[in-house]
């Protein structure tokens, strides 16, 4: 998924910096679409966080009764560490790529 979009946003820059003559119409149409995918898929990495933090939270409270769930809210919290930083990646990349968008409309 990252790659996708980092692939997409190099892409285009490219045709944004490019001197040549780019029907930025079907440009701007293109980007629109793939705003909305990417929108769509954070949407659906933070619906799974959400569900993500209640199980943390659920096991890191079970795991004060029974220390067996110890290690499973451990793990749990470090994975959710990880995928923290993989949605501000993406979230960061989307709002980068409502910049590209006001290039295009300047264009």
């Amino acid at each position: 998924m990252n790659s996708n979009l980092t692939s997409y946003i190099s892409y285009m820059d490219k045709i944004i910096k490019s001197k040549k003559r780019v029907d930025y119409d079907k440009v701007k149409d293109n980007h629109l679409v793939m705003i909305n995918f990417f929108q769509y898929e954070r949407l659906v990495h933070l619906i799974v966080i959400m569900f993500y933090v209640l199980f943390t939270i659920l096991f890191i409270y079970i795991s004060i009764s029974l220390s067996l769930f110890l290690i499973i809210a451990v793990i749990m919290l470090l994975f959710l560490i990880f995928y923290v930083i993989f949605y501000f990646k993406l979230e960061k990349n989307i709002s980068y790529m409502y910049g590209q968008y006001e290039k295009i409309i300047k264009k």
